[in-house]
C-alpha cells in the first residue's frame, strides 16, 4: 500500500479507531488535568491540537522554543507524535531540571522525550512511511481531551460523515488558499493549512475574520480560493455573499459552536480536503516527500 492509499485508509478508519482509542485510555490514564495550572505546547500539528484545547478550556498554550525564553513555574503537557522534536526535547529538559511535572502524549514511547515524562500517553501510532498527520493528529486530539476530561459524541463520527465530507469538497479547486475562521475556529484553520502544505504543497494563508477583511482580501485574486469555516456567525456569513464571486472555490464549511466533537469533525474535514485535492491533481505522492527542503526541515526539526 503506497502513501496516498495509506492516507485515505486512515481518514476511513477514523470512524472506529477514535472511539476504541478513546475508551481504552480513559481506563488507563492520569486524573483529569486542571488547566489553571498547565502549560501545553507541541509543534506543527501538536500545536495546532494545542490550540483547540486553548479554545475549549482555556489552558495556556505557547510555542516550545519561545516557551524556552520564559519563566515556566507551571507543569508541562507537551504533544509530540515523534518524540523526537528538538524544541520540544530541550524545553523538557529545562523544566526537568525545575523539578516540575512533564506529561507527554506521544507515538514514540522509546524516545528521549518519553523518557523525560512523568506521565506518558502512548498514542499506539506506528507508521510503515511517514504520513502527512490524519490519524497521529486525531488520536493525539482525543489523548488531549481525555487528560482534561473533555468528551466526545462519537455516534457522529461515522461512514456517512466521511462520505458527505468527498461530497463537500468534489468541486474544490484553487491555486492559492485563504482558510477564514469564524471566532473559536483559528486553530481549526491552522490544522488545515497544514494538511494542504503538506499534501499539494499550495500557498496557504489562513486568518480570522474580522482580520482577513482588513488585511488578506487585498492579496485575493480570481484564481485563489477561500474556505471559511467554523460556527454560523453573521460576519463569516457576509464574507462569503460578497467575495464568493470574485475568486475560483468558495465555500462556507458550518461545523456549530465549538465543543470536542465539532473540532474533531472539522479536523477530519481538512483531511478530506487535502486528499481530494491531492487525489483531483492525479499526484503520484505527497507534496512534502517530494519536496527539495524535505531534508532542510529534518535537519532543523530533529
Amino acid at each position: 500500500m503506497n502513501r496516498i492509499e495509506l492516507i485515505a485508509k486512515e481518514i476511513r478508519e477514523q470512524t472506529h479507531s477514535l472511539r476504541e482509542f478513546y475508551e481504552k485510555i480513559k481506563e488507563l490514564h492520569f486524573s483529569i488535568l486542571n488547566p489553571s495550572e498547565i502549560i501545553v505546547t507541541g509543534c506543527g500539528d501538536s500545536y495546532a491540537a494545542s490550540l483547540m484545547l486553548n479554545e475549549l478550556v482555556g489552558v495556556r498554550v505557547e510555542d516550545p522554543y519561545e516557551l524556552g525564553f520564559k519563566e515556566i513555574h507551571n507543569a508541562l503537557v507537551i504533544v509530540s507524535v515523534s518524540g523526537k522534536t528538538i524544541a520540544n526535547i530541550r524545553l523538557a529538559e529545562k523544566v526537568k531540571k525545575k523539578g516540575l511535572k512533564i506529561f507527554v502524549i506521544t507515538g514514540n514511547p522509546e524516545s528521549k522525550l518519553a523518557k523525560l515524562a512523568d506521565y506518558l500517553i502512548d498514542i499506539e501510532y506506528k507508521e510503515s512511511i511517514v504520513l502527512p498527520g490524519t490519524l497521529s493528529f486525531t488520536k493525539s486530539l482525543i489523548a488531549l481531551y481525555v487528560a482534561f476530561g473533555l468528551n466526545v459524541d462519537f455516534s457522529k463520527i461515522n461512514e456517512e460523515l466521511i462520505d458527505k465530507a468527498f461530497e463537500e469538497f468534489e468541486d474544490a479547486k484553487g491555486e492559492s488558499f485563504f482558510i477564514v475562521s469564524s471566532p473559536a475556529y483559528f486553530p481549526l484553520s491552522i490544522y488545515w493549512k497544514a494538511k494542504l502544505i503538506e499534501m499539494i504543497g499550495s500557498k496557504v494563508m489562513v486568518e480570522r475574520c474580522e482580520q482577513f477583511m482588513h488585511m488578506d482580501i487585498f492579496a485575493l485574486s480570481e484564481k485563489d480560493s477561500v474556505i471559511i469555516l467554523g460556527n454560523e456567525d453573521n460576519r463569516c456569513r457576509t464574507i462569503y455573499e460578497k467575495i464568493k464571486n470574485y475568486v475560483a472555490y468558495c465555500k462556507y464549511e458550518v461545523f456549530g459552536e465549538k465543543n470536542p466533537t465539532n473540532f474533531l469533525i472539522s479536523s477530519i474535514y481538512g483531511q478530506v480536503l487535502a486528499y481530494s485535492l491531492l487525489k483531483k491533481r492525479n499526484l503520484k505522492d505527497v507534496h512534502f516527500s517530494l519536496s527539495r527542503l524535505l531534508k532542510i526541515s529534518d535537519e532543523l526539526i530533529y
